[in-house]
């Protein structure tokens, strides 16, 4: 006997919505119309690393950007800013997330492109602290 539903649609494309009402009589009338269920726009919120700068030489870095929305599959690409140039250091692919392992201490810049099938793209880019790797002390026999 309820008056209302509601639906949530889980993915985009054009809808008929149809409603038959029925009185205490049996008198029934329907009514149809058509509804457009769109992608939600693609959003790119941050840049995700599994470990705070700074972090020191030889460190592996998991990079991952907080991505909502888009059209389709979801394409990313990786970029490493060092000593006044950027590096693509993965290409445009599948992967949601990439592992960097810096080789040099200095300040950098990791830059994160996403794009959907529709051609949809966006950007982000975070800044980075690599140190120098702490000389361990050793014990001798």
């Amino acid at each position: 006997n309820s008056s209302s539903y509601e639906w949530i649609p889980t993915q985009a494309g054009n809808y008929k919505i149809w409603v038959d009402v029925k009185d205490s009589m049996g008198t029934m009338k329907s009514k149809e119309m058509s509804y457009v269920v769109t992608e939600a726009a693609l959003n790119l919120s941050q840049i995700k690393v599994d470990k705070a700068s700074p972090q020191e030489v030889g460190t592996p870095i998991k990079i991952t950007p907080e991505v909502s929305g888009g059209t389709g599959n979801l394409q990313y690409k990786y970029w490493i800013w060092f000593d006044g140039k950027w590096t693509i250091v993965q290409d445009f692919s599948n992967s949601s997330s990439y592992e960097w392992i810096p080789t040099q201490a200095g300040n950098y810049k990791i830059w994160v492109d996403v794009k959907d099938s529709m051609g949809t793209m966006k950007s982000k880019e975070i800044s980075y602290v690599v140190t120098e790797a702490a000389l361990k002390s050793r014990q001798e026999h």
